[in-house]
């Protein structure tokens, strides 16, 4: 087992963060002390069952919080997974065990009252921060996809915008690195009216910035969130959090639970939910334009 976990470390290509977690996990898999009192990284991989691997999980549910046994399980399977396609091992038992499960909880949608006043202050002091606000509430994308929009990734005659890449966290040392996504992953996500209104508004300041400076047309790869005339600086998903916090002086719980909007089930009803909160000229639900 510790020499599969080995196996892994050496030849996987994961993102860096993803690699700490790995290497932690591994640490905790091969020190793991079995009912009988051996060691799970002594043991070999054929003798190690699904059984074996529910009587780990235990062991971890004791030790260690929901979140981190549902990333250690996941090295887990992905060990066993790389043992087998290099011929150590016939099958995986982490497929047939019982993985230890994440406690979720619902995001807190914000109150009518709340989204207009956000929206309020956003416009008259911040129009980029006004225009991430409604791209959260609009387009349905995590916030690190959203703030990783480059000008070129919008077609506002088409009413169209492509979600191809995130800003991520590469950890101390680091900082922030913009991550491109794998070519299939790439969505097409529709703009509302709305939204191609603000996007073209907060181009036009950007262009006259750019003339301001005595540039000439707005580069395509410049970012649409940026406090640098040219968009040549993405913004920080965190740092965007706390300035919303800021504006509209609402708790940073709310933040988290409301701006990481994703495209799966959940994420969708949430979305409606909030493009429910239609408080511009007075529409009501039911209109054909969500407008937030």
């Amino acid at each position: 087992m510790r020499a599969a976990c080995e196996l892994y470390l050496s030849e996987a290509r994961t993102e860096l963060q993803t690699q700490r977690t790995d290497r932690s996990a591994c640490r905790r898999i091969c020190a793991t002390v079995l009912p009988g009192g051996q060691m799970l990284g002594d043991q070999a991989l054929a003798k190690v069952d699904w059984r074996m691997v529910e009587e780990v999980f235990t062991k971890w549910g004791d030790q260690l919080q929901p979140p981190t046994q549902a990333r250690y399980a996941s090295t887990l399977a992905k060990v066993f997974e790389h043992a087998k396609r290099s011929g150590w091992c016939r099958a995986n038992p982490v497929t047939g065990a019982k993985r230890p499960k994440v406690p979720s909880r619902r995001p807190e949608v914000p109150a009518t009252v709340e989204v207009r006043e956000a929206l309020r202050i956003a416009e008259e002091r911040d129009f980029n921060l006004y225009a991430y606000v409604i791209g959260m509430a609009t387009i349905g994308c995590r916030r690190s996809e959203l703030l990783a929009m480059t000008v070129g990734d919008l077609d506002l005659d088409g009413g169209v915008a492509t979600i191809r890449a995130s800003i991520a966290d590469g950890g101390p040392g680091t900082k922030t690195y913009r991550k491109a996504t794998k070519r299939d992953d790439w969505r097409d996500v529709p703009l509302t009216p709305q939204m191609v209104d603000v996007f073209g508004e907060l181009l036009n300041r950007r262009q006259a910035a750019v003339e301001a400076f005595g540039g000439g047309a707005v580069d395509l790869d410049s970012y649409v969130f940026s406090d640098d005339p040219y968009g040549a600086n993405w913004l920080r998903p965190d740092t965007m959090s706390q300035r919303v916090a800021r504006r509209q002086g609402l708790e940073q719980g709310y933040l988290r639970s409301s701006t990481p909007l994703r495209g799966d089930a959940a994420a969708r009803r949430h979305q409606r939910r909030l493009s429910d909160c239609r408080i511009h000229n007075g529409q009501q639900r039911g209109d054909a334009a969500p407008v937030v």
